[in-house]
């Protein structure tokens, strides 16, 4: 099982945001959208555990326990999308930052901690944020220039829940299936 959990992003803005993505960058050859039900804010990369079927219940529940500890004293929170950015590592990958200021990084901090020694190392990298598409550098002209001139209206929801999800790797690309959702606050 290969398992992150994250905020959830309610439909009507992974709609927005989608239709953003679609509109900019769609004259970009190489670029590839993220899928519209994958968007996501990454609270916490776990990594693929080696999990017996017969051990999947135990295993879920235990990471259960984590995720409500680590959620502790969080009740719904704001959070505002917005400013178009990149990373390249193999590929660029854009994204739009999330900015919730007193929340999020305490949230982020106290799943770190839960997760100690489970799954994947965390990267001190981390920051919040929804990708929203990836493409080659090859063949791009310009592409840095159009990911940092582009604007966005800032869109603001409220984060009320968090889910368990499981990343199934595929040649067409990943997919995400909710394994528990849970609503703020417990």
């Amino acid at each position: 099982m290969r398992l992150f959990v994250a905020l959830d992003i309610p439909e009507d803005i992974k709609e927005a945001l989608f239709a953003f993505t679609i509109k900019t960058f769609s004259h970009v050859s190489s670029f590839v959208p993220t899928r519209r039900e994958n968007l996501h804010i990454t609270l916490k990369f776990i990594g693929d555990l080696d999990v017996p079927k017969r051990k999947e219940k135990e295993i879920l529940s235990d990471i259960s326990k984590r995720i409500v500890r680590g959620c502790k004293d969080i009740g719904p929170f704001p959070v505002i999308l917005g400013h178009i950015e990149y990373f390249k590592q193999r590929k660029f990958t854009v994204y739009s930052r999330v900015d919730s200021p007193l929340v999020l990084p305490r949230l982020i901090r106290q799943l770190r901690r839960q997760f100690l020694g489970v799954g994947k190392k965390d990267s001190q990298r981390i920051f919040p944020h929804v990708t929203i598409g990836r493409c080659s550098e090859r063949g791009e002209i310009g592409i840095e220039e159009k990911i940092r001139t582009v604007k966005i209206e800032r869109i603001g929801f409220l984060a009320s829940t968090i889910v368990l999800y499981e990343s199934v790797l595929a040649s067409s690309g990943p997919s995400y299936f909710p394994k528990i959702t849970f609503a703020l606050p417990f």
